[in-house]
């Protein structure tokens, strides 16, 4: 895994694999990730790409974070799947604080325990804060897999959005990113299951791996 130790911000890295390009005859193909974060001993990661095409939560109703469909697969058939078990042992779990949405004080559900998870309207905040960074890390291509099965594409920059993790509006509701890579604080209805994609994150390990 020198790959991962070597690598700076802003670069990319290929860690696990995932179907991503229905006309390959291999089922899945490495994923590429942005490194967002490079911290002592580990890096937090974003796809590179939407992957795939998933409700925030299937039914429609009151729904954080902590209890979405969502979360609970992508710390399950996502991380089961997409990954060795010695790539599993490199993904730490984290414990992340979903707050309120700031402009009308809907509730985030408090702190959850993950491998895999969303970003958040602070992450996006933080390290998309500026044109560039909007751009460079936030406006996201779709893989044909994601597009076959519904994903957005927009029509000037062929990019698609993507769910984040942080309360709309309502309590039916969660904020995503537009395709030009900015955040929608209102939101969308948690269970659009036709329009907006997954690009998952997670902190990894690179103790030990140079």
């Amino acid at each position: 895994m020198q790959e991962l130790e070597k690598t700076r911000v802003g670069g990319f890295v290929r860690f696990g694999r995932y179907p991503q390009d229905p006309a390959q005859k291999d089922g899945a193909q490495p994923l590429e990730w942005i490194v967002l974060d490079k911290r002592p001993g580990r890096l937090l990661l974003l796809t590179r790409y939407v992957i795939a095409l998933e409700a925030f939560h299937r039914q429609g109703q009151k729904i954080t974070w902590a209890g979405s469909d969502l979360r609970k697969s992508l710390n399950g058939d996502f991380l089961e799947s997409a990954f060795t078990p010695d790539e599993r042992e490199m993904v730490l779990e984290t414990t992340n604080d979903t707050t309120e949405n700031p402009d009308r004080g809907t509730p985030g559900g408090g702190e959850t325990d993950d491998y895999v998870f969303l970003l958040c309207q602070e992450d996006i905040d933080y390290y998309m804060d500026s044109d560039y960074t909007q751009w460079e890390f936030g406006s996201a291509q779709a893989t044909r897999a994601a597009k076959e099965a519904g994903v957005y594409v927009d029509d000037e920059n062929g990019c698609s959005p993507w769910w984040l993790r942080s309360p709309g509006y309502d309590e039916y509701s969660i904020q995503f990113v537009d395709p030009d890579g900015t955040r929608y604080s209102p939101g969308a209805n948690a269970d659009i299951d036709y329009y907006y994609g997954v690009r998952p994150a997670m902190w990894v390990s690179i103790e030990g791996k140079s």
